[in-house]
């Protein structure tokens, strides 16, 4: 399973309205809940709300429930093919669940479909990691890269390029990464920075 992945909080919060209709008997509490819930993710897909979907991906994932998540935010998807944020989180998902495959074809989909620098960045950044944990770290490097040269100010890019020149002995340019994260906040490991001591011949 892949961890450091950020999920996008909701933009919009739809609250949806229903009309209880009396007919004499009340259903049990169970059974008003499931259709309650059936009923609303109806009216939600009849009305387009691809919002509506997205926020109930990010509750499911929120509560450890994946599967869900991934079923409402593919729903959302499907009533918006436009909705970055939509894929970025399920790239997510779809990487804790070792789906590699589908986790890059989200996150390159966000990357085309954003606006937001920040979060191209970190789509770029999450490819890192899925192609770190992969073991090709020239596609990881290139992607931290293109994290940074997106937001120069996004230090875990340079903290994992960091890690990925010291594995290619590149100790240069690892030590700058490292003291480029720390510099805008982000303290490296200090087993990584005995490593780098140890191989790179320098103290800092």
């Amino acid at each position: 399973m892949i961890r450091g992945f950020k999920l996008f909080q909701p933009r919009k919060i739809y609250v949806l309205a229903f009309v209880l209709c009396l007919t004499g008997c009340l259903l049990p509490a169970h059974a008003q809940a499931a259709e309650s819930s059936q009923k609303k993710e109806e009216t939600a897909f009849k009305k387009g709300s691809a919002d509506y979907f997205y926020n109930q991906g990010n509750a499911s994932k929120n509560k450890g429930d994946i599967g869900n998540a991934i079923k409402n935010w593919t729903l959302a998807i499907g009533q918006n093919p436009e909705l970055a944020e939509a894929y970025y989180n399920r790239g997510g998902a779809y990487a804790r669940q070792n789906n590699f495959q589908g986790a890059l074809a989200d996150f390159d989909k966000t990357i085309e479909l954003t606006k937001d620098p920040k979060m191209k960045a970190l789509a770029y950044y999450n490819k890192g990691l899925v192609f770190q944990n992969q073991n090709d770290l020239k596609q990881a490097l290139s992607s931290y890269t293109l994290a940074i040269e997106t937001d120069s100010r996004y230090a875990p890019a340079y903290k994992n390029r960091a890690v990925v020149y010291l594995f290619e002995k590149n100790y240069d340019a690892s030590w700058k990464d490292a003291h480029r994260s720390e510099e805008l906040g982000l303290k490296c490991n200090p087993a990584f920075i005995r490593q780098l001591q140890q191989t790179s011949g320098r103290k800092k």
